[in-house]
C-alpha cells in the first residue's frame, strides 16, 4: 500500500514497514457507482477530479 496512507502508524509505532523487493509501483485503482443513484457532493467533486486529472470523459 502507499506508505503516505500509512505514514502517522508507522510513525507512531502501530504498524511496521516490511519491504517486499517488489519492483512494480503501479496502483490500480477503480472508482465505480451506479448511475441512477444520488452521489454525493464530495463523491461528485472526487468523479470529477479523476476525469480531469485522467482525461477520462
Amino acid at each position: 500500500m502507499p506508505r503516505f496512507t500509512v505514514e502517522e502508524e508507522l510513525e507512531n509505532g502501530k504498524l511496521k514497514e516490511l519491504r517486499a523487493g517488489c519492483s512494480d509501483t503501479t496502483i490500480t485503482a477503480i472508482c465505480a457507482y451506479h448511475k441512477n443513484k444520488w452521489i454525493n457532493p464530495a463523491m461528485l467533486l472526487f468523479i470529477q477530479l479523476v476525469r480531469q486529472n485522467f482525461n477520462i470523459s
